[in-house]
């Protein structure tokens, strides 16, 4: 005999409310990727600032992310340019056969972050549009 799920408990008024949780569905370490994706010309304290994050954890990132080759950083006068590697493949056990670009496009579309702009699209050669105009798909050491 095939027994059934029990029906789920009612839930009582004060189960409903919501509470904050202290973490986050997406790690620093994705919003500064989804950002940099965005705006590959984002200055470090307005990256710092849209995530919530000081400016030294977002230095400290960005860093961990272009030493895993999943950014790649040209200095372009006294700023910095940067591109991700969008042909990358995530580090994820479950999702091996999808690549960093295709990440990206579904995060930024939940988070209304993904414009349909240069900065956004993918040439096909895993590298953003825009570091693309801009040369940054050459750099051979970051990759």
């Amino acid at each position: 005999m095939l027994e059934t799920a029990a029906p789920p408990p009612e839930l009582k008024p004060e189960m409903t409310d919501v509470i904050q949780p202290s973490w986050r569905f997406l790690t620093s370490h994705a919003l500064v990727l989804l950002a940099i994706h965005r705006d590959p010309d984002i200055r470090m304290r307005d990256l710092a600032a849209e995530i919530g994050i000081t400016e030294r954890r977002a230095q400290e990132i960005v860093s961990e992310l272009v030493g895993a080759g999943f950014l790649a950083r040209e200095r372009v006068g006294r700023r910095n340019r940067y591109g991700v590697r969008a042909d990358l493949r995530i580090r994820h056990p479950d999702w091996g056969e999808h690549n960093l670009g295709d990440v990206l496009s579904l995060a930024a579309m939940w988070t209304g972050l993904g414009r349909d702009s240069a900065a956004n699209r993918d040439s096909g050669d895993g590298w953003s549009a825009a570091e693309e105009e801009q040369g940054g798909g050459e750099n051979d050491d970051a990759r």
